[in-house]
This record gives C-alpha cells, structure tokens and sequence, in this order.
C-alpha cells in the first residue's frame, strides 16, 4: 500500500485540511517548499525574535521554550494561520525590504562607511592598541551602534584570551559614542572604564 506522503505531512501532522486542494498546486516538491519549507522559516524567525526578548541571555531555556511553541503551533492546528503569513511576508522581505535597502545602501555611499552599511576596511586597518580610528566623525550612530555591539560579542565571547587587549581596538568607538552620548550597556562601560583608567 503506497503512502500519500502530502496528506500524512499536510493533513495528518499539520493540520492543514484543504489539502490537496487550493492553495496546494498538488507538486509534492511545489507543496513542501511553499507550505512546509517556506512557513517552517518564518515560524522559526518569529519564535527566534519573542525567545529573545522573553528568555534572554538563558540559550538552553530559550531552546526548550522555543521548541515547545514550534511543537504547540504544529499540534494545536495554528501552522496553517502561520503558512498563510508566509508567503507575503517573504515578498515583502525580499522585494520590499530587500530592493528598498539595496537602493538605499547603492546610492548612500558615506564616507567612513563601506557600501555593505558597516565600517569600512580602511579605516579599521592598521589599527593600533587603541584602534587609532581615523574619519570617526563621518560615522553614522547606526555605525557605531554595530561597532559597539561588536566590542560586546568580543568581551562577552568565552573564547577571547586577552579581553583586555580585544577591547582596546574599540576604545576610540567608545570613546567617540561617550562624546556623542550614545548609551552603552553597562558591563560594557564597565569594561572600558577599566581600560581607560589602567593607560
């Protein structure tokens, strides 16, 4: 006996009764990528950005609570609700947001800036122990935001050696943000503080 491979995912485990009918082309590879593929992403992103303000800062109980909202929203019949946001939201993301930034970013070039919106090679380049940033001023607070959040991954990473030597290649973002009042978490100040009163 041959198994309907389509009504077991679609109807048996996802719920979505309209199978094979619209809005299912009846290609089972059409039909897996566009209503289980597709949807699985975007119920992934979602889950991914409310375990991020919900559990913050726990990984293994974010794990956990995102898979248990997964599992609900598969098993409590919500999938074919999310598997209809889905494809408008990834038109959106891709044509809307997608073209809408790729326009901005083509023709904003700034100086002190690379055309990707972070911060361009040259001026990181040859950076001494303090950074020795040189165009800081040309920098957006968006550029600098990123530059910060990236002295934050460095510090916060268990790998890094020497946090202290990884922290004074940002010294002068920090510095240029404290002039510019740009707030900066606090273990990060801290961490600064540090440097600063240990030159």
């Amino acid at each position: 006996m041959a198994i309907d491979v389509g009504a077991l995912l679609f109807k048996d485990i996802l719920k979505m009764y309209s199978y094979p009918a619209a809005p299912f082309s009846g290609t089972i590879l059409n039909d897996l990528v566009m209503f289980f593929l597709i949807p699985t992403i975007f119920i992934i992103l979602v889950i991914y950005m409310a375990m991020g303000r919900l559990v913050a800062g726990h990984p293994g109980l974010r794990l956990l609570v995102g898979l248990g909202a997964y599992l609900f929203i598969i098993f409590g019949g919500y999938y074919g609700v999310f598997a209809a946001l889905a494809g408008p939201y990834f038109i959106f993301l891709i044509f809307i947001m997608g073209l809408l930034y790729f326009f901005i970013e083509h023709f904003s070039k700034r100086p002190g800036s690379s055309s990707g919106g972070g911060f361009s090679s040259e001026n990181r380049g040859n950076a001494g122990s303090s950074g020795n940033y040189q165009g800081l001023e040309n920098l957006t607070k968006q550029d600098l935001n990123i530059l910060l959040k990236e002295a934050g991954d460095v510090m916060r990473d268990p790998n890094t050696k020497d946090k202290g030597v990884a922290l004074r290649h940002y010294m002068d973002i920090y510095l240029e943000a404290k002039r510019r009042g740009i707030q900066v978490s606090r273990d990060l100040q801290r961490a600064f503080e540090k440097l600063e009163v240990a030159k």
